[in-house]
């Protein structure tokens, strides 16, 4: 491993990012948020790397023991999805490292790296499932109020979308047979048009009969050029809402029903626990491979796809 190693992190990270174009390869960042993320990522492990170990010595490599101690180091002041989430831009920094500098003897076996588990103290856990029960007490809330702001968080219940993408959702884009479990599904459209996290397409099976009825109910008389989740048109004609109405008026109605139990989730916690439902019925089909992958896919995670990147949504991978 050379000297600057910092610097040498952020040139693998500079080298492989490919804005606006398609992705074909693992090493490909395509998306302005994911190059940050993963850019900041490569800046701190780097720092901590130099400040730590002796670099500068012949034999030292980046290895399991290193990526090991940089995480330990965090467990006081990061959640476990927030540890996840690092793990997975340090093996994003691997794959663009052995990119751009081919010639480095570069093993950092990652895989073999076991997550710590957070020891962080925190009153409230963000983005923690939100039990179906307790969505199924706030929806009909919701849906009685004039606008259609309830139909948001009863797809992220029943479809596991994230709040972005409920509002960019067109009654065109649900097909009620069909799809893998036989109740349907729903295309997510690539691009900004879809509203998903990056930008990628994907289809979303209807998990059972009563998913099928409640997308029955909140499409019934709309046309299919229709947002599923719509408001009146503003004074540019537009009829789609915004992802932060819906967001807001959730939290009022959990809080209102559940005070500071569910404070700092919503929609995503709703997606957290279909994403638990989706893959127990998936096991009833499939092995436990392609279950993980399956499920991933539904979700919208971006390849490779594994347990360990899974698990925060699906705790119970079996």
């Amino acid at each position: 491993m050379q000297k600057f190693l910092t610097g040498q992190f952020v040139q693998a990270i500079d080298g492989c990012y490919t804005l606006n174009e398609e992705k074909i390869a693992k090493w490909q960042i395509c998306r302005e948020t994911s190059y940050q993320n993963v850019r900041n990522l490569a800046e701190e492990f780097g720092t901590y790397i130099s400040e730590y170990f002796s670099v500068d010595t012949p034999d030292f490599s980046v290895d399991h023991d290193v990526i090991l101690a940089f995480l330990n180091l965090k467990t006081d002041d990061c959640s476990d999805d927030t540890l996840i989430k690092k793990m997975s831009g340090i093996r994003k920094l691997e794959r663009c490292f052995k990119y751009v500098f081919p010639e480095e003897d570069l093993i950092w076996n990652t895989a073999k790296v076991i997550i710590p588990k957070s020891t962080k103290i925190t009153d409230f856990a963000k983005d923690k499932p939100i039990p179906l029960d307790v969505s199924k007490t706030v929806i009909p809330e919701l849906l009685k109020k004039r606008s259609e702001v309830g139909h948001g968080p009863l797809l992220s219940t029943y479809l596991g979308l994230r709040v972005g993408e409920t509002v960019c959702l067109k009654v065109e884009d649900i097909c009620l047979s069909g799809g893998d479990l036989g109740f349907g599904y729903v295309t997510i459209k690539a691009g900004d048009e879809g509203g998903a996290k990056n930008k990628m397409g994907r289809i979303v099976p209807v998990l059972d009969q009563e998913a099928q009825d409640a997308l029955k109910s909140v499409i019934s008389g709309k046309k299919p050029g229709d947002y599923v989740v719509a408001k009146k048109p503003d004074k540019y004609g537009s009829t789609q809402m915004t992802p932060g109405y819906v967001c807001s008026a959730l939290s009022d109605v959990l809080t209102k029903n559940f005070g500071d139990t569910y404070k700092y989730n919503g929609c995503h916690g709703m997606r957290k626990t279909w994403a638990q439902r989706l893959y127990d019925e998936f096991r009833k089909l499939y092995t436990r491979e392609i279950v993980i992958i399956k499920t991933s896919e539904a979700l919208g995670h971006q390849p490779p796809y594994g347990e360990e990147n899974l698990a925060s949504y699906v705790p119970n991978i079996h």
